[in-house]
């Protein structure tokens, strides 16, 4: 019998794929990159209001609505500048009142962010400072999301501020400060560093690697009289930073950006990409002059996995010795010290709180002590960028409390206070 060769027509290549398909386990979907989590991250309820402050506060917005909500905030920033800014007491009847006033402002924040501009909301702070200053050619929308992202990272992780930033507002003026095209050259590496911070800690590492990776660790970030000429024009204050403050402050922020990254790629389970990270941060620590036993272990660390496994092991040693070294810090270099050289993985030994407080020690405290936060933290500006972010961040925390349901918002204030 003479048997009839079949052709399998496209259609039916087409069932044969699905069919086999539908038998694999798991998903064979793209997996998502950083950016599309972040793009996800962003459109939420928090920017959408952290928007509507932002139109509300122009003083080109005429409406009824925004004027109301303008009044809300002006009053509450003036309430905080009288005092160390972010010490301001909110009562809850402000915040509610004024989480009611950007609430009904919610779609033209929500709007704004569909449009996908930069410069949508109108750039803000220029507009509402004191027009002598003359920033309007500094402060466009680029450079206002950089002062926006630095103001906001400070406030929030400040010890003297602690303001409650939603973490989707950091990441939404994150994503559009371009560090690569400031009108101010010298803030580009401090934007990319708290750029980093932000995306590291919001386990957006691929992000963070990108922007730290940028950020020079073996020489200066910028010159001192560059960087006061920058913070002159910026405040419209004399400023005087010595090169050793400059230096340290470039340094404070590699650090801060790097070991944000190789934090980041730690708790993802992948070291590999942890340590170059690890040991720009070191490079940055070395710069700082600093030698304590978190950067001693982390150097013992980075030698073992991926370097001169003698250098890892002689800094390991000084840890397991070292009989006021915390007995966590210790425990985990002897674990270290079994695997050193060895091919695998070596970050599950790794103490990943010994590298937060690495972090936390060698950049923002070191920051801080160079000097540069507190010259900038005086000024107008900063307190126009801090009491702006403490407010309405602060209002509509506490606001949260008090309100259970934002829609209903504006009937459960007037029932609350009996207005």
């Amino acid at each position: 019998m003479r048997v009839r060769k079949r052709t399998v027509t496209p259609r039916a290549w087409l069932v044969l794929v699905v069919a086999a398909l539908s038998l694999l386990e798991g998903c064979m979907c793209r997996k998502k990159s950083d950016e599309d989590k972040l793009k996800a991250a962003i459109d939420a309820t928090p920017v959408h209001l952290w928007l509507s402050a932002k139109i509300a506060m122009h003083p080109d917005e005429g409406s009824a609505e925004t004027r109301d909500a303008r009044k809300a905030i002006q009053t509450l920033i003036r309430a905080a500048q009288k005092q160390d800014v972010g010490e301001a007491e909110i009562s809850p009847k402000d915040a509610a009142s004024m989480a009611v006033a950007l609430w009904q402002l919610r779609s033209m924040g929500k709007d704004a962010f569909k449009k996908n501009k930069r410069d949508v909301p109108k750039p803000v702070l220029a507009a509402t400072l004191d027009p002598s200053l003359g920033l309007e050619k500094i402060l466009d929308a680029n450079m206002e999301h950089g002062l926006f992202l630095i103001g906001l990272t400070i406030a929030k992780v400040h010890p003297k501020l602690a303001v409650p930033v939603p973490p989707e507002v950091l990441l939404y003026e994150a994503w559009w400060a371009d560090a690569s095209d400031l009108t101010l050259n010298t803030f580009a590496p401090i934007v990319r560093g708290f750029k980093a911070y932000v995306y590291g800690t919001s386990e957006l590492c691929d992000l963070a690697d990108k922007e730290s990776s940028a950020i020079p660790t073996d020489g200066a970030l910028f010159s001192a009289a560059s960087l006061s000429k920058d913070l002159e024009k910026l405040t419209g204050e004399k400023m005087k930073l010595t090169e050793d403050q400059s230096d340290h402050s470039g340094a404070a922020i590699a650090a801060l950006a790097n070991g944000a990254t190789a934090l980041c790629y730690l708790k993802r389970d992948e070291p590999e990409k942890a340590n170059p990270a690890l040991k720009r941060m070191l490079d940055a620590a070395d710069r700082l002059g600093i030698e304590d036993r978190a950067t001693i272990f982390l150097r013992g660390y980075v030698e073992c996995a991926e370097g001169d496994a003698k250098v890892g092991e002689k800094n390991l040693k000084k840890i397991v010795n070292d009989k006021a070294a915390p007995e966590r810090l210790r425990n985990a270099a002897e674990i270290l010290l079994t695997r050193c050289g060895q091919k695998g993985p070596m970050a599950k030994s790794l103490d990943r709180v010994a590298l937060a407080a690495a972090i936390s020690m060698i950049a923002l405290h070191h920051l801080e002590q160079a000097g540069v936060v507190d010259a900038i933290a005086t000024s107008k500006l900063a307190r126009a960028i801090v009491g702006f972010t403490a407010v309405v961040g602060g209002a509509l925390d506490k606001a949260k409390a008090s309100i259970p349901d934002y829609d209903g918002a504006k009937e459960t204030v007037k029932g609350f206070f009996g207005q």
